[in-house]
């Protein structure tokens, strides 16, 4: 375990900020959490100057599982991941951040990169999108006015990538 690692599981959990706009992933989440055989595991961490808090929702009946990891960093920034799997399969994954660009100069004011990546694996294939724009008002953290844009990628490799993490995640976020 990382020295400084702290798990709890107190209800003072960072919340996921959903970006809404992206209806069906919006509405993935939404079928899954309104299953009635709905299984809840969340932990709260805190690791440095970032927290965060680790969500999985599995539906038994449906075979399919929301993980929602959203961390906070303060003025650094923050991010949502989430994933979508129908059994052990990623079938969905977003990613959100806002993260700070230091100024080039003590006076100049900070930058803050807002991006939003999504991964589709389910038929009619693979598909990945993104959007990012700069704002330098620390309380901007919109997207929806940046189009997506198809990205050519090697989506086998990112699946790989994204298991890995989900797995990770699942590992760290279950450790006593």
């Amino acid at each position: 375990m990382d020295a400084g690692y702290v798990v709890d599981t107190t209800p003072h959990a960072v919340p996921f900020r959903p970006i809404y706009g992206w209806q069906h992933i919006d509405t993935l989440i939404a079928d899954c959490l309104s299953q009635p055989d709905l299984d809840t595991f969340m932990r709260y961490w805190a690791l440095g100057d970032g927290a965060g808090t680790f969500t999985l929702y599995t539906s038994r009946g449906r075979h399919t599982s929301v993980l929602l990891d959203p961390s906070d960093g303060g003025e650094y920034g923050y991010d949502n991941s989430f994933f979508f799997l129908r059994g052990d399969s990623i079938i969905a994954f977003r990613r959100f951040d806002k993260s700070i660009e230091l100024p080039s100069s003590d006076n100049a004011r900070p930058t803050y990169r807002l991006r939003e990546e999504i991964y589709y694996f389910d038929s009619p294939g693979p598909r990945a999108y993104h959007r990012e724009r700069l704002t330098q008002n620390s309380e901007d953290s919109t997207v929806n006015e940046v189009p997506f844009k198809s990205m050519v990628a090697d989506t086998g490799h990112i699946y790989q990538q994204l298991k890995e993490n989900y797995e990770g995640a699942l590992q760290r976020r279950y450790e006593p």
